[in-house]
């Protein structure tokens, strides 16, 4: 659109002596240049019938210690999966929400078992918990899937809905939050292990043997499960927090990285107790960010169609890299994604937030030695 109608309007041939920059630019600006993007169905394709279309949008991403991927989509109704790729698996497996009414928020994995939080239609919120799913191998030529029951945790029963739910990097508790309070599960005793009350705003973060969150004023408090001391106003946002919904935690799977993503498109890297900026985005919000062993946080931040960024930390450098694709077997754009779950081998697993949505692989570059 030409904003100002008195100005000419330039139109580029292929005569300009740009043209190759712009189409250059164009090109490269338009999509994902680095790196490899795979958009997976949401089923074992050939086999099983893939979650409904209007059902799929991934809201909710994690992995196990092993890298095998847990998730949640909503829509027309709810479901969770579990999602396996090493060696010759290749599969997304719906693993039959008992109740598809309830909304899953997040789920976690233990050693033995992931948890997940339920937020049924009538109000308020609970725990489920489900032995992990077994490690498919060879589904070239054979499968079998067992089909194990979702279990209520006792007394894990909320007025409020959860809002968010993690594992600590030991995975020896998970820790989650309502509105209203903090709480935190023993994966070995397989029991809710302490209640607290705290005004809690946003999502939460795993770091070290402790759990980050904020409170109702933007404050970060640290829950520690294994002790059950709580610490609030530990660090303030520099500039303000700003709505806590539209921030992001990003941590990678050794928490050495930890980094906060607000509404209004600021990078923050948490180091010796405090948030310090980093980057800030042209686009925002960010929707869902991931960080890979060495540091580097992959993000996808703005509305409509989201944009791919990169940090990197030893440049302290924040690139984009264009609109999600994939062209490998099921050519398909990304609009929208709203999950992101660090993988074991230097993968990111993305969550598409749409209809008839994917699980996203990303490959991402190596960086120079």
């Amino acid at each position: 659109m030409n904003m100002n109608p008195a100005a000419p309007i330039r139109r580029i041939t292929r005569d300009d002596p740009n043209w190759d920059a712009y189409h250059r630019e164009i090109r490269l600006g338009s999509f994902v240049h680095e790196g490899y993007f795979v958009a997976f169905p949401m089923c074992f394709p050939g086999v099983t019938l893939p979650i409904p279309r209007d059902e799929s949008r991934v809201v909710a991403l994690t992995t196990d210690a092993e890298g095998m991927v847990y998730g949640a989509t909503t829509g027309r109704a709810n479901h969770v999966f579990f999602a396996r790729f090493p060696a010759t698996s290749g599969i997304v497996l719906d693993l039959k929400w008992p109740d598809p009414a309830a909304r899953c928020p997040a789920v976690c994995c233990g050693p033995k078992h992931a948890l997940f939080a339920a937020n049924p239609a009538g109000g308020g919120g609970r725990l489920l918990r489900r032995t992990l799913q077994g490690r498919p191998t060879d589904l070239l030529h054979e499968w079998s899937f067992a089909n194990h029951p979702f279990d209520a945790v006792g007394g894990a029963d909320f007025d409020a809905p959860a809002l968010d739910l993690v594992s600590t990097l030991d995975r020896r508790f998970a820790v989650g939050a309502t509105p209203g309070e903090v709480f935190a599960y023993d994966f070995e005793a397989q029991r809710l292990a302490e209640r607290t009350s705290l005004p809690v705003a946003g999502r939460l973060c795993p770091a070290g043997d402790a759990v980050l969150g904020f409170d109702g004023d933007g404050a970060v408090w640290r829950f520690r499960p294994a002790t059950g001391a709580l610490e609030r106003g530990v660090a303030r946002v520099p500039g303000g927090l700003g709505a806590p919904d539209g921030a992001r935690w990003a941590a990678d799977r050794a928490g050495r990285y930890i980094y906060l993503l607000t509404g209004d498109g600021r990078l923050f890297r948490w180091e010796n107790g405090a948030l310090a900026e980093r980057a800030r985005f042209a686009l925002a919000p960010a929707t869902a960010a991931a960080v890979t062993h060495d540091g580097r946080l992959f993000a996808f931040a703005g509305e409509g169609i989201a944009h791919f960024h990169i940090y990197e930390p030893r440049s302290n450098t924040l690139r984009e890299l264009g609109a999600a694709v994939s062209v490998f077997e099921r050519r398909r754009y990304g609009y929208a994604f709203a999950a992101a779950a660090p993988g074991a081998g230097g993968e990111i697993f993305f969550g598409e937030d749409d209809d008839l949505g994917h699980l996203w692989l990303y490959f991402p570059t190596i960086p120079p030695a």
